[in-house]
C-alpha cells in the first residue's frame, strides 16, 4: 500500500440553483486518483464555479474567449508528487526547491462550471451527478499529465477515464 496520498478538497465559489455534494466529488476524485502512485502527500483543489469564472480563466490562461466545462492547472510540477512510468508524460520542469520528505504540497486545481454540468447532462441524457463525475475525472487526468491532443493520447486518457467512471458508478 502506498504511504503517500493525494487528498481532494472541494471549494464552492458558486452554488447557483444546483445541489452539489462535496462528498460525491471527493469520492469521484479519490477513485480517479487511486491507481496512481504518489511519492509525496498532496492536496488537490476542486473548485465548483460558474461559466463567468471559467470564461475569465479560459481567456486569461489559454487565450480562448469562451467558457468551458472544466479547466485544470498544476500548481507544482507533477513529478514532485506522482511516479510517472511513461517518461513521455513526465514533466520536464524541475522544482527549484528541495522539499522535505513527506511535506505536503498542492498538486493542482480542477475548476468546473456547474452551468456546463447542467446543460451537458441534459444534452447527453444523463444525471447531473454523472456529468459532474465525468468532468472531475477528466480534470484530474489532465492534472496527472494526460491529454487528448492526438488519437493515441485520447485513447490512453479515455481508458483511464472509463475505468474510473465505471468504478465510481459501481460504488454509488
Amino acid at each position: 500500500m502506498n504511504k503517500y496520498t493525494c487528498s481532494p478538497k472541494v471549494h464552492k465559489v458558486y452554488d447557483g440553483d444546483y445541489c452539489v455534494s462535496a462528498d460525491w466529488i471527493i469520492l469521484v476524485a479519490t477513485v480517479a486518483l487511486k491507481p496512481h502512485i504518489f511519492i509525496r502527500n498532496c492536496d488537490l483543489n476542486i473548485i465548483i464555479a460558474d461559466d463567468k469564472l471559467l470564461h475569465s480563466l479560459n481567456l486569461n490562461h489559454k487565450g480562448i474567449n469562451d467558457s468551458t466545462d472544466v479547466l485544470s492547472f498544476n500548481i507544482e510540477p507533477i513529478h514532485d508528487f506522482v511516479l510517472i512510468e511513461d517518461e513521455s508524460r513526465q514533466s520536464l520542469n524541475k522544482s527549484d526547491f528541495v522539499v522535505p520528505d513527506g511535506a505536503p504540497g498542492t498538486l493542482g486545481e480542477v475548476i468546473i462550471s456547474l452551468e456546463k454540468v447542467a446543460s451537458q447532462s441534459k444534452e447527453k441524457g444523463i444525471s447531473f451527478d454523472q456529468e459532474l463525475a465525468i468532468l472531475v475525472i477528466h480534470g484530474i487526468l489532465h492534472i496527472l499529465g494526460f491529454d487528448h491532443e492526438d488519437d493515441q493520447d485520447y485513447q490512453k486518457m479515455q481508458k483511464f477515464a472509463d475505468k474510473a467512471y465505471s468504478a465510481v458508478i459501481n460504488i454509488s
